[in-house]
């Protein structure tokens, strides 16, 4: 054991210091040797995603699930690599699966409600949105997207209140000086607001 904690630590050393390609093959072989072993998946996973490479990452999260299906995080990466691919469908089902395991996952509700929005039902990601919003008010995660998917609707209005409200859970998130700003603009008002 003390040789899967003394390598796991270095493919973490590598993974951190922006050694992907060293910390996937200190994975593989740690994934070959320690299959038992989910984390060692995720960290593989992890380390191809960083390099670049999101197809075999993946196949590594697909494998992982095969094999450690009761963990929700591997069904939550799984499924945030789906939807980079632009596999929507795939990416809502994994999230699915991720909830189903673990409810408590905000994030994973989140990304599923986004990747909804983007692959199969615009509106429908966006009510999700809505939804979530009502359930955890002081989210300023949700309350952007809420905001950045309401203005690509063209629901300008229901933007501007959701770019308030994560003003005023997070006065300096740049992301949302610029939504506010970017609103600004579509009304036709100069974009003051990135000089608060």
């Amino acid at each position: 054991m003390a040789n899967l904690q003394q390598q796991f630590a270095e493919g973490q050393r590598a993974l951190q210091s922006g050694d992907h390609a060293g910390a996937a093959s200190i994975f593989a072989g740690l994934v070959r040797e320690h299959p038992e072993q989910p984390a060692v998946f995720h960290m593989l996973g992890l380390s191809l995603k960083k390099q670049g490479k999101p197809e075999e990452a993946r196949d590594i999260f697909t494998a992982a699930v095969e094999r450690h299906g009761s963990i929700a995080a591997l069904h939550a990466e799984l499924a945030s690599l789906l939807d980079d691919l632009g596999e929507g469908g795939a990416a809502v089902e994994a999230y699915d699966r991720a909830i189903a395991l673990d409810p408590r996952l905000l994030d994973a509700r989140i990304d599923r409600a986004l990747a909804r929005h983007r692959h199969l039902d615009t509106v429908g990601g966006y009510r999700d949105l809505q939804s979530l919003a009502e359930e955890h008010p002081g989210s300023a995660r949700i309350q952007l997207n809420l905001g950045l998917v309401a203005r690509k609707l063209g629901l300008l209005d229901e933007s501007t209140a959701a770019v308030a409200r994560v003003l005023e859970l997070a006065p300096d998130s740049f992301k949302a000086l610029r939504l506010d700003a970017q609103l600004a603009m579509d009304r036709g008002r100069p974009a003051v607001e990135l000089f608060r």
